[in-house]
């Protein structure tokens, strides 16, 4: 649990003291920390650019406000996409394939299975089990 006076802590003029990621990771901790269950949160990408250990713990806590309300997640990666409950695939605004937790681990162990690998890697498996968008 972060308290307010990390949360409050100043970033510099516009955040531009931060990298990239340090601005990421902060923007993120912020949301998750502040969400309540009338929340909605959308997180467009939210582990893109960061290492295994920070994306882990993203994920923990995104996982965390799951629990508390609603996480719209849009993403290109496996293991953050095995964050959520349904997986909807989207073509020009709309959906053209949708999958449960369930079903889509199933289609990865299949794809996992027929290319004779341990695990798929996103680009392997993405272009497998999404259908191919014209």
């Amino acid at each position: 649990q972060l308290s307010s006076d990390l949360l409050d802590t100043s970033v510099g003029n516009d955040g531009k003291e931060l990298s990239g990621g340090q601005g990421q990771r902060v923007a993120l901790a912020r949301a998750l920390a502040t969400s309540q269950p009338s929340f909605v949160l959308l997180l467009d990408e939210p582990t893109a650019s960061m290492d295994a250990l920070s994306e882990s713990s993203i994920q923990l806590a995104i996982n965390e406000q799951n629990e508390i309300g609603a996480t719209l997640l849009i993403s290109h990666k496996l293991s953050t996409l095995q964050l959520a409950d349904e997986i909807h695939v989207m073509d020009n605004g709309q959906i053209v394939q949708s999958y449960t937790k369930e079903e889509f681990q199933q289609k990865q162990q299949t794809v996992d299975g027929s290319n004779n690998s341990t695990k798929s890697d996103d680009t392997t498996f993405l272009s497998q089990v999404l259908p191919t968008l014209s």
